[in-house]
């Protein structure tokens, strides 16, 4: 289905109620390429098709097969929920996955606060360490 006539028929639909998720595959494929420095070239090599096959998944014109969907999940160490836009999670996790789905937060999100919490439990631990330390009457 061309591209204008499906984001014509989303937005009369979504006028009557219905909510369609928007096929986001050929975005998150441009991104991991991109990301990765990924030549259209490199992964069609990858999962054996042309170089026009991966040009259009890129743009959205086309669909891979579940086959390649999965041989490109592979390439880029990822799941297919993910190149669906089913998951946030680009691990296979399925933990990380499951707090992504129910927050809304990125992997990427994720790793940051949990920095931060183990940042704030080291400076925490280090600060009471000084503190007995000091404490002790060490002579």
């Amino acid at each position: 289905m061309d591209n204008n006539v499906r984001a014509e028929l989303i937005k009369i639909l979504a006028k009557g109620g219905i909510k369609i998720k928007e096929y986001k595959f050929h975005k998150i494929l441009k991104e991991l390429m991109e990301s990765t420095n990924t030549t259209q070239v490199d992964l069609a090599k990858a999962i054996n098709v042309t170089r026009q096959a991966i040009s259009e998944y890129s743009l959205g014109k086309t669909q891979p097969s579940a086959e390649k969907l999965s041989k490109i999940a592979d390439f880029f160490d990822t799941s297919a929920d993910y190149l669906l836009g089913r998951t946030n999670a680009k691990t296979f996790s399925v933990d990380i996955m499951g707090i992504c789905n129910y927050t809304g937060l990125s992997e990427n999100n994720l790793k940051q606060l949990n920095s931060i919490k183990l940042n704030t439990f080291k400076n925490k631990f280090v600060k009471d360490a000084i503190e007995y330390i000091e404490n002790q009457n060490i002579s």
